[in-house]
């Protein structure tokens, strides 16, 4: 059997994979969007959008206003001198 062939096995689940992605882009970033959104609900800035309360895009828009880095710069200050669970979960 050739390397072609060997690398062609090993790759097709991932193959697979990305041709699923592309015929259902949008399932995949509302997925991404769940995700973040979960992972993210416990953080301070999360609580206070309710990101626990997002299921959809719409959603998230509703929920979240946009701001400038001056708006998001005490969150950001904040994370840099080590407080968790700011705008993301953990510490920088």
């Amino acid at each position: 059997m050739s390397l072609t062939k060997i690398a062609a096995l090993i790759f097709e689940p991932r193959q697979k994979e990305l041709a699923r992605q592309e015929k259902e882009g949008d399932y995949a970033q509302r997925e991404s969007l769940r995700w973040l959104m979960e992972k993210a609900s416990g953080t301070e800035y999360g609580k206070k959008c309710s990101f626990s309360n997002v299921h959809s895009y719409e959603d998230f828009v509703r929920n979240t206003p946009l701001c400038t880095y001056e708006e998001h710069k005490e969150y950001i200050d904040r994370m840099r001198h080590g407080e968790s669970d700011i705008l993301w979960p953990g510490t920088v």
